[in-house]
């Protein structure tokens, strides 16, 4: 019998300490997800802002037609330098819309929030607009570019 309660008690035991990990487990995801979702309404918010700025333009559709059929024919800085300064300004806030957004995603990937195969179709599509990015001055965060420029790289490998 005395061997009997040792072994249950050794059994409930790994049990309990099995509960534990779990639950250490469970909050850790939880802390991500708050964390995650604490960034992603700041990006929102930032994002939104510029987003608004942009789009009340009554030319905004135009300045960004005009920009992409430039950038057709131009380098980006010709392109850029062929817009009017109301153009450049609605231009650059909506691409400064577009860089928040991108950078919450590069946040999201960085917590393990973000599958693989659309972490992949996501660098494929920053890669024509850092570029554009750097021509207007609208800067990533130092640790989302890392994290692109070197998505980049192994994609092109």
């Amino acid at each position: 019998m005395d061997q009997w309660n040792r072994r249950v008690t050794l059994g409930a035991n790994i049990g309990v300490l099995i509960g534990i990990l779990f639950l250490a487990y469970e909050v850790n995801l939880s802390r991500k997800a708050a964390i995650a979702d604490i960034y992603q309404n700041r990006a929102f918010s930032r994002s939104e802002a510029d987003l608004q700025i942009a789009i009340s333009s009554q030319n905004f559709v135009q300045a960004d037609v005009k920009f992409q059929r430039l950038r057709e024919e131009y380098s980006i800085a010709e392109a850029i330098a062929q817009l009017t300064e109301e153009e450049r300004y609605v231009v650059r806030r909506w691409h400064a819309s577009l860089m928040i957004r991108f950078d919450n995603v590069a946040f999201q990937y960085s917590l393990g929030l973000i599958p693989e195969a659309y972490w992949q179709s996501i660098v494929r599509g920053i890669q024509g607009f850092l570029p554009i990015w750097e021509e207007f001055n609208v800067v990533l965060p130092d640790t989302s570019r890392q994290m692109f420029e070197q998505a980049i790289i192994e994609s092109n490998k």
